[in-house]
């Protein structure tokens, strides 16, 4: 529908340029963003209260970032 051609196929196009991107921002969403969240989330429900008053930021700013893949 995105690439189509013939009679109509400009206004066609829009519409499945729209549904290419919207597909595609959902498939990143569910296999990129939801486990990873879930992942850092997991991480904070698994320490303790006690070490949740002392944690530090930046150690978990660093395990997100490596579980993203970024170093």
């Amino acid at each position: 529908m995105a690439i189509g051609v013939g009679a109509g196929s400009e206004q066609r196009a829009s519409i499945g340029v729209t549904i290419i991107g919207g597909q595609t921002l959902c498939l990143m969403l569910t296999l990129l963003v939801v486990p990873v969240a879930y992942s850092y989330l997991a991480e904070l429900e698994s320490a303790s209260w006690a070490s949740r008053s002392s944690f530090r930021w930046q150690q978990l700013r660093t395990s997100f970032a490596k579980r993203l893949g970024l170093f």
